[in-house]
């Protein structure tokens, strides 16, 4: 809108008619203050008159504002009460002055909306808009820039994509304002174009409109998978930003992911943070035993463990010190060889490749409340193949391979030596770990 056209503008504002005024002032509680904004027409444009209503009565106008096919503008009064052509655009504010607290209720109320259906504004969508948003000032001027906007409140996406700031109610910084949640092309009419939807997908997403962000970062993902399939992740995580990434980590498809966070009843939240933690613990992510535990709460708990032994600075120290004393529990026979850790984060590392819970003991471990002793066969003494659990009396209490497989016959003959090697010294308490 031209310079010349905005001044000539402020001076032809329909006057407030008398009962419009009386209303305000009668409008609730007369001893509350109260905020609003009353549309006026006379010929094309569409004018907004701002008042404020003070607890005591006394009403004051605060702004103006003018919306026509050729663009917007927005009136403020100076400090002598004279109008003035506004640099910015933005909502009104009705309040004057510095704000000590951060914070006055801009909100307010519309009245004479049926001038909005005798003006240029009419096929705005305003009364729509007005059913899921509050910035009726703003979306007129979304509307003044794009007037196809139109087509995206009309056909039910306006939600999903008319996002209002945080401070939508109170003064603050930054101003009210709307802001679009998705890239529109603004330079096509065409619903599809704008919204970059095939015509099926805008009939699948009728009555979940509010899934559309969702169902683009999906589809994106996963472009071949059948469109009812990346609704149905949308509707199941709506906010989603990582989860499509975080499924591919995993290699399964994301129907079978879907499907066992559905058994499981866990939030998208729960298996990013598990997805997290098994990948700080080098677990192998493409093992469902990882990805899709049977039991997800133990699994994941058990993974919380692994990671707070493993980063636990006093159960390090204590593992340093009790280190020495437990060389004696090594052993060596015809095939197979018992060791100890090398360090606690072995543990974890042990835990991680044989997919049991052993991290969990850890902590214990170091402190001398038990021994953990990894068995492995001598041809391949750096790989996990059996972790043993040995009680401080000398007894052993679990020994779990993979997947928590039981010993072999082969282990089960291998531990008779081993028993027998130790009986004395636990007998003769030779091995004296501190707890």
């Amino acid at each position: 809108m031209k310079q010349a056209r905005k001044e000539m503008l402020l001076g032809a504002f329909p006057p407030l008619p008398g009962e419009l005024y009386d209303e305000m002032k009668n409008k609730d509680p007369k001893s509350y203050a109260k905020n609003f904004v009353v549309f006026l027409t006379d010929g094309n444009e569409l004018f907004a008159r701002c008042y404020h209503r003070y607890c005591r009565g006394g009403l004051v106008e605060k702004q103006r504002y003018v919306f026509a096919k050729d663009g917007c503008v927005r009136y403020a009064a100076d400090n002598t009460g004279c109008w003035k052509i506004a640099k910015k655009f933005r909502e009104p504010s009705f309040y004057g002055g510095a704000n000590p607290f951060g914070a006055y209720d801009n909100s307010y109320d519309i009245l004479n909306k049926k001038a909005i259906r005798r003006s240029c504004m009419k096929y705005s969508k305003l009364e729509k808009y007005l059913k899921f948003g509050t910035l009726a000032i703003e979306y007129l001027h979304l509307y003044c820039r794009h007037p196809n906007v139109e087509y995206i409140v009309e056909a039910g996406f306006g939600e999903a994509i008319l996002k209002e700031n945080p401070h939508s109610i109170y003064i603050s910084c930054p101003p009210r304002s709307i802001f679009l949640m998705e890239e529109i092309n603004w330079k096509s009419n065409d619903l599809r174009k704008m919204l970059g939807l095939t015509s099926e997908e805008i009939k699948l997403l009728k009555g979940h409109e509010k899934n559309l962000s969702a169902f683009k970062k999906w589809r994106a993902a996963y472009p071949r998978q059948p469109a009812e399939d990346i609704l149905q992740l949308a509707e199941y995580h709506s906010n989603v930003v990582y989860a499509p990434s975080d499924v591919e980590k995993t290699g399964i498809s994301p129907m079978r992911w879907l499907k066992y966070i559905l058994s499981q009843d866990i939030s998208y939240i729960e298996y990013s943070d598990h997805l997290r933690l098994c990948e700080q613990l080098d677990y192998d992510l493409h093992d469902t035993a990882i990805s899709m535990p049977k039991d997800f709460g133990k699994f994941h708990e058990r993974c919380s463990q692994a990671i707070k032994y493993a980063h636990n600075k006093q159960a390090r120290e204590a593992f340093e010190k009790n280190y020495a004393q437990r060389q004696q529990l090594e052993y060596e026979g015809e095939k197979f060889m018992v060791r100890q850790p090398a360090s606690i984060d072995d543990i974890t590392a042990e835990g991680c490749a044989l997919h049991h819970c052993v991290a969990s003991y850890a902590e214990r471990h170091a402190k001398g409340v038990l021994h953990i002793l990894f068995i492995r066969q001598k041809s391949e003494p750096d790989k996990p193949f059996y972790t043993m659990e040995l009680g401080v009396d000398g007894s052993i209490r679990q020994v779990r391979g993979l997947r928590n497989k039981p010993a072999t016959g082969d282990i089960e003959k291998f531990l008779d030596g081993y028993k027998e090697y130790i009986s004395g010294m636990f007998h003769k308490q030779k091995v004296r770990i501190s707890a």
